[in-house]
């Protein structure tokens, strides 16, 4: 099949971060050949330098190797779900495809669940939330959760669109991306692009 592998689509890993592939290229072929006058002044560097260092979210510094065992210990398989697709499409907001990868199975695993998510401090969220910007999405996100659980006791109505409009947070594409992936439903999906290409041929 000639399409990204990505995790909420249900795809296994390894997932298609393609794009982090070609920005690290451009980056170095630009960078290839750049030599500055403060490149000439640089301290010599230690033949055995300290691993490097990432500080935790209680001020310890945690190694980066360690970082990346735990970020592979939770590299699996997601099913489509309607929790699955919401979170997904909240996440892709204003965000390039490559960078929610990295987030998508790290939120999950911290609230595999709405339940989980609504019940969930303000703190927690953005903890887990923190390098993905807008925090914005992710408090209405929470809201959102809050929501099916006080009002469809935890499940996503996600046959109907007009029942998943109520929930805090979901628009008319989010709710029509729930419907359609998640609920197998005839429902459309307009963003921007498309209503500006309708602008075009004069059908909006």
């Amino acid at each position: 099949e000639n399409r990204r592998k990505l995790p909420w689509r249900g795809d296994p890993p390894p997932w298609d971060t393609a794009g982090d592939k070609r920005t690290e290229s451009r980056q170095q072929s630009a960078a290839k050949g750049m030599r500055t006058l403060s490149s000439f002044f640089k301290p010599k560097a230690s033949s055995e330098p300290s691993p490097k260092r990432q500080k935790t979210s209680k001020g310890h510094a945690t190694p980066i190797s360690t970082l990346k065992e735990a970020e592979k210990a939770e590299e699996k398989s997601f099913e489509i779900s309607p929790y699955h697709t919401w979170v997904s499409e909240i996440m892709l907001q204003q965000t390039r495809v490559d960078t929610v990868i990295r987030y998508f199975p790290k939120f999950l695993a911290e609230f595999p669940t709405v339940e989980a998510l609504a019940a969930a401090s303000t703190d927690d969220v953005h903890r887990v939330w923190e390098g993905l910007g807008y925090y914005r999405r992710a408090r209405l996100l929470q809201q959102g959760a809050a929501f099916v659980v006080s009002n469809f006791k935890g499940q996503i109505p996600a046959t109907s669109v007009a029942s998943l409009l109520k929930i805090p947070g979901i628009g008319q594409y989010t709710a029509g991306a729930i419907a359609s992936i998640a609920g197998n439903q005839r429902a459309a999906l307009v963003d921007g692009n498309v209503t500006r290409v309708f602008h075009v041929f004069g059908l909006f």
